[in-house]
């Protein structure tokens, strides 16, 4: 069996990784509950880079050139501690 902290349930604070979300090309460092729906830690991210006059439907969330589902987790998608993702805006959505 496998010893991955990422994963361990003692004290809920083990499912905490720590990923970089690249705003419009300023990083920000997220800490992520790996079971807890990405749209969380985009809320964070946007939060921390002074992103917040757009609805969170404005934003596309990227990892590896796939467009995530804000409604799912970074479990759901296997994205590890560290992991680098981009967040930007929709096309179409300028203003």
């Amino acid at each position: 069996m496998k010893n991955d902290e990422s994963k361990k349930d003692d004290h809920g604070h083990n499912n905490q990784i720590v990923v970089k979300i690249v705003v419009n090309s300023t990083p920000t460092d997220v800490r992520v509950n790996i079971h807890t729906p990405l749209k969380v830690a985009v809320e964070k991210a946007l939060e921390q880079t002074g992103n917040t006059g757009r609805p969170l439907e404005d934003w596309e969330l990227t990892w590896r050139d796939k467009v995530l589902d804000l409604k799912k987790t970074a479990d759901d998608y296997g994205i590890p501690d560290g992991a680098e993702l981009f967040l930007s805006l929709r096309a179409g959505k300028g203003g």
